[in-house]
């Protein structure tokens, strides 16, 4: 419960809507009731994961994956032909959660595998080659794009609006802004876009400098044109209005 009520005060703090915090309860909500449904299914992922694919355990399928799955089934997101684009995509495991559930998906993957502020002290060189060898078995399915994110919203001249995207790269709020807005550009009507790291609080001298304050502002600018469909450790988005 203090865990909760310190996220609460946090979003107070950061000038989130009320909204957001009822849509925060809610989704917690919803994760209890599904909780056992999903836990069936994600034992079920882990098997195929760490058995069939020897992957190695990851925070990523022990916390967001319940959130997901709760919000693509009732998106019924299954069986559609979809075009997704990850924006920071470390080692992977988003990347290959998302190419094994979604069969007839193809992913667009961009990194600069080069790290941030926070990620000091890692070798990126390692990093990206545990990307490659963990999306193997995906290549035929997967784009890769090694650079920024600017670099590729600029440059990349394909028409292609995306059913869902996931926005996981720098974590400052001026970079996470701008990757929204670049994103909401290439989301089509209907589509999804995930924000990651709502909660984080890691600028603690100047906390305006956290995502939250970027994803604050984006769904500011972009008011009366989404859904919010879950509210948690990320923020989770469906594009209704141009």
């Amino acid at each position: 419960m203090n865990y909760h009520i310190h996220n609460i005060v946090y979003y107070y703090r950061a000038g989130s809507t009320f909204i957001i915090i009822y849509k925060y309860i809610q989704s917690k909500i919803r994760e209890k009731l599904n909780r056992k449904k999903n836990l069936i299914r994600i034992k079920q992922l882990k098997k195929e994961y760490f058995e069939k694919y020897n992957l190695k355990e990851d925070k990523f399928i022990n916390s967001i994956v319940w959130f997901w799955l709760t919000v693509f089934d009732k998106e019924k997101l299954y069986n559609k032909d979809l075009n997704a684009l990850e924006i920071g995509a470390y080692k992977g495991n988003a990347s290959f959660f998302l190419l094994h559930l979604f069969k007839k998906m193809h992913l667009t993957a961009v990194d600069t595998w080069q790290g941030s502020n926070e990620q000091r002290g890692i070798n990126f060189e390692d990093i990206e080659k545990e990307f490659d060898k963990t999306l193997t078995v995906f290549k035929k399915r997967l784009t890769k794009f090694k650079g920024k994110s600017v670099e590729f919203f600029v440059n990349n001249k394909n028409n292609i609006q995306y059913d869902l995207i996931y926005i996981d790269a720098l974590h400052r709020s001026d970079a996470v802004l701008i990757d929204g807005m670049f994103a909401w550009l290439k989301t089509k009507i209907g589509g999804i876009i995930i924000f990651d790291d709502y909660n984080w609080n890691f600028y603690k001298k100047n906390i305006r400098d956290n995502p939250i304050y970027g994803i604050n502002a984006f769904l500011f600018l972009k008011k009366n044109k989404y859904k919010i469909l879950s509210v948690h450790s990320q923020l989770i988005i469906k594009k209704i209005l141009e």
